[in-house]
């Protein structure tokens, strides 16, 4: 399963948000008729009776106006929720040959058609790979492509990517993958953008609240070690981890024999 899967997925659950929308502004304007109305209208008999001067403002100008703030509140608040998205950690074992992958992935909207913008790393077969997904269509399927990102106030880089064989949408890339990992690691905010077939900008800023945490996950799935970090655990038992390192750099023959000899350990 690719990063496009993922965005697709959130499609549907943006639109689940314009549901949400298309059913809260008539009962917001049901609550106004029911509420409001006579609300306001004591408050301007209230306000006529000590004096006041209301030559403009009626009880359903009152209401209207608390009906539009409500309303703005109520969008302002669900949209900018929707933008906001923190790092996400998922597995996916795969219904053909049960092989299993994990990934570190998180979106927001995209400046220019809304569609979810996502970036994620995935740990698949051993190798990391960095994904783009821009939701709408990006460039020819399997065509390179460059992509751009700033990390906080560091200077811009621009790396080359090549599109999914399946997808139009996006792309990924295994050279720069764990260079754009540790780079991303204790950041606060991520500024990015993907160049299309016709030159065409997809710009877009992630957040990388708890990206840190998911991120590292995959990391550890992919068997990489964090630059500058040292390998912390309660005793110097050699773990699973350590035995499958050092057995892919053994050469054929020897990992042979070793299988052998666990094969004779186990019967």
């Amino acid at each position: 399963m690719s990063l496009t899967d993922f965005n697709s997925a959130k499609v549907h659950s943006n639109f689940s948000a314009r549901v949400t929308l298309v059913i809260a502004v008539p009962a917001t304007q049901y609550l106004h008729s029911v509420l409001m109305n006579p609300i306001c209208r004591r408050l301007c008999n209230y306000l006529s009776y000590n004096g006041a001067v209301m030559p403009v403002l009626s009880f359903k100008t009152l209401g209207d106006i608390f009906f539009l703030f409500a309303f703005v509140f109520f969008v302002h608040t669900k949209f900018l929720a929707a933008s906001q998205f923190d790092w996400k950690y998922e597995s996916n074992k795969s219904k053909f040959d049960d092989k299993m992958s994990t990934i570190a992935w998180a979106y927001t909207s995209n400046y220019k058609y809304q569609n979810n913008f996502s970036i994620g790393f995935k740990c698949a077969g051993s190798r990391l790979h960095f994904e783009i997904d821009v939701g709408t269509f990006l460039t020819g399927k399997g065509e390179a492509f460059e992509f751009q990102y700033r990390i906080d106030n560091a200077k811009s880089k621009t790396i080359r990517m090549r599109a999914f064989a399946h997808s139009n949408n996006g792309g990924m890339t295994t050279k720069d993958a764990k260079k754009i990992a540790m780079e991303i690691l204790g950041g606060q905010g991520m500024a990015v953008r993907a160049i299309g077939w016709s030159n065409e900008f997809f710009d877009a800023e992630i957040s990388l609240k708890g990206a840190g945490k998911a991120v590292r996950r995959v990391l550890s799935d992919c068997l990489i070690q964090i630059v500058g970090e040292k390998k912390t655990r309660p005793d110097d038992s050699y773990t699973l981890n350590d035995f499958l390192s050092d057995f892919r750099k053994l050469t054929p023959k020897l990992q042979q024999k070793i299988l052998k000899g666990i094969k004779n350990l186990m019967s």
